[in-house]
C-alpha cells in the first residue's frame, strides 16, 4: 500500500510547468532486440555486446478507480492537460531495495535526466509522449553496497535512451516502448532495472471533486517477469489553486 498526496491535481517535480508528458505503466514485458546492428569492420561481433537495438515493450496496465470521498467544497473533474509539442527537461530519481529473509541490499539513487516532449493529442485527451535520456547520474544512499562511481559509468551509456507511449487525460496508460538504440553490455538487465521502478502518473476519477476527496487506484502489476502482485495506491487532494 502506498500512500501518495496530490497538490492543485497533479504535482511536479521539475521546475518549468511540465507539459503533462506521462510516464509508463507499471506492467512488465521482456526486452528483446529490435534489428541487427552494423558488424565491427573485422565483420564479428564483440563478446558480451548486443547485436542491435534493445526495446522493452511493455503492455497498458489495467487500472480500476474507487472514489473514498469526493471531498468539499466546489467540485473540478481532474484531468490532465496536454498541448501538442510541448517540452520540458525533467529529472526521475529511482531507488531500488532488495530484501530476502533478513538481509537488505540498497542501491544508489540512479538519475536519468530526460527531454520530454508531447507529440498529438486526440479529442478525448490522449497524448502520444516521448521521453529522451539526455544525462544520467548517482546519488549516494545510507547502507547502499556500491558507491555511486561504481555505476556512473554504466549509467553513462544510457544517453539516447527513449521511452515512448500514450496517456489518456484520466491518467490511464497505453503501450509503451523502452527503446536504447546504441546499447551497452547486459543492456537488457539496466532497461530492465529502469522498467521495474520508473515512476507513473496517478490514475484519476471521472467524478468531479474538491479539496480531501480521496480515492483509491487498484493496478495489476507483475515484477521481474516472475512475481503477479495487486498493487493499490492511495490518493488525496490536499490543496487547489486556480
Amino acid at each position: 500500500m502506498r500512500s501518495l498526496l496530490i497538490v492543485a491535481a497533479v504535482a511536479a517535480c521539475s521546475s518549468p510547468k511540465p507539459p503533462s508528458a506521462p510516464q509508463p505503466s507499471e506492467s512488465r514485458a521482456a526486452a528483446r532486440p529490435a534489428q541487427a546492428a552494423a558488424q565491427p569492420a573485422d565483420g564479428a561481433a564483440k563478446p558480451g555486446m548486443p547485436s542491435g537495438p534493445v526495446e522493452l515493450k511493455i503492455p497498458p496496465a489495467q487500472a480500476t478507480v474507487k472514489l473514498v470521498s469526493d471531498g468539499t467544497g466546489q467540485k473540478q473533474q481532474l484531468r490532465y492537460s496536454a498541448r501538442p509539442g510541448a517540452k520540458q527537461t525533467v529529472e526521475v530519481a529511482m531507488d531500488f531495495t532488495g530484501r530476502q529473509d533478513t538481509e537488505e541490499a540498497v542501491a544508489p539513487t540512479i538519475v536519468l535526466i530526460c527531454d520530454a516532449q508531447t507529440g498529438t493529442v486526440d479529442k478525448d485527451g490522449t497524448a502520444d509522449y516521448t521521453l529522451t535520456v539526455t544525462g544520467t547520474d548517482a546519488r549516494s544512499v545510507p547502507g547502499a553496497a556500491r558507491s555511486p562511481d561504481e555505476l556512473k559509468p554504466a549509467l553513462g551509456a544510457l544517453a539516447g535512451l527513449t521511452i515512448a507511449g500514450k496517456r489518456g487525460a484520466s491518467g490511464a496508460a497505453g503501450e509503451v516502448t523502452i527503446r536504447l538504440d546504441h546499447p551497452p553490455d547486459r543492456a537488457g538487465d539496466a532497461l530492465g532495472l529502469i522498467r521495474e521502478a520508473f515512476p507513473s502518473l496517478p490514475v484519476l476519477p471521472v467524478q468531479p471533486v474538491g479539496v480531501g476527496a480521496k480515492w483509491q487506484a487498484t493496478t495489476a502489476a507483475r515484477i521481474a517477469d516472475k512475481l503477479d502482485v495487486t498493487q493499490v495506491t492511495d490518493y488525496e487532494v490536499v490543496a487547489h489553486d486556480g
